[in-house]
């Protein structure tokens, strides 16, 4: 497969260190493509050349266009991969697997294997749900495509819909609108297990990504895997209303025997309301 990682960011750059740790550690995707798109009028973009250089790749592509923006956090990422879709050719990549900085390659052999057995089914998309399984809603900081006309009509229908939504405040999430998107445009896409109980948390999930806004938790990890695990406790005690309730929640659903993740990992999310 001729595969093409492409990085949607904003103002990530410890994180494209740790990045290329893990690309490093892998056998087939450091030798494929990265395209990296930004899209911050404030960022230093001759340090942010220095971070991509580090980057294991057969070519690397730097997308760099601030004009692309004008939905700030709330659909500037939006912008972002409509814009880098636009750049790419047609036919050219088999796959092109979309993630933010953040979002770490652990094991590729996971991701491989989705890809793969998406190729044999014929589809065209590879989507997950990040907010439980009856959730209308497909992640966005990670999917991945085969490029076409009919794949960039869906993320600019998209951020088409969202961004006037976001004018008229209407309450919804854009992986909402993606979601009805891909049905509205009828494409054929692979749902891919990317969590036990389809609910994100911030470890390593079942694709071999890790998702992690806490990079001293990444750099504890290269240095010992268990160790990345030592903060979640003091996170626990500075926010114990909220531990507690990932805990009920987590008791509830393993009294009634659903499928879910083990509780440390969904104490990992006790960290999102920290940053």
């Amino acid at each position: 497969m001729n595969i093409a990682i492409l990085y949607t960011s904003y103002r990530q750059f410890e994180e494209l260190d740790f990045a290329a740790e893990f690309l490093q550690q892998t056998g087939y995707l450091k030798q494929c493509d990265i395209i990296y798109h930004n899209n911050n009028k404030s960022i230093d973009v001759d340090a942010l050349n220095q971070k991509l250089s580090q980057l294991p790749c057969r070519k690397l592509r730097f997308i760099y266009n601030p004009v692309a923006n004008s939905g700030g956090y709330l659909y500037g990422h939006l912008e972002a991969i409509c814009d880098a879709m636009n750049a790419i050719e047609d036919g050219y990549y088999d796959w092109v697997i979309h993630l933010h900085p953040d979002v770490f390659i652990v094991n590729e052999e996971l991701l491989l294997t989705t890809l793969k057995e998406a190729s044999a089914q014929d589809k065209v998309l590879v989507v997950t749900r990040n907010f439980g399984s009856h959730s209308a809603a497909f992640g966005t900081d990670f999917f991945a495509f085969r490029p076409s006309e009919t794949i960039r009509a869906v993320f600019q229908s998209t951020l088409n819909s969202f961004s006037k939504m976001v004018a008229e405040k209407v309450a919804i999430m854009n992986e909402t609108v993606l979601f009805h998107e891909v049905y509205h445009h009828q494409v054929p896409f692979y749902l891919a297990k990317r969590y036990v109980a389809d609910v994100w948390h911030r470890d390593l999930d079942c694709l071999g990504l890790w998702h992690e806004h806490d990079m001293s938790r990444v750099r504890a990890y290269l240095e010992n895997p268990s160790a990345r695990w030592r903060r979640i406790p003091v996170r626990c005690l500075r926010k114990p209303k909220q531990a507690l309730y990932i805990a009920k929640e987590w008791l509830q659903s393993y009294q009634s025997d659903q499928p879910n993740e083990s509780l440390l990992k969904l104490l990992t999310k006790v960290e999102v309301s920290l940053n």
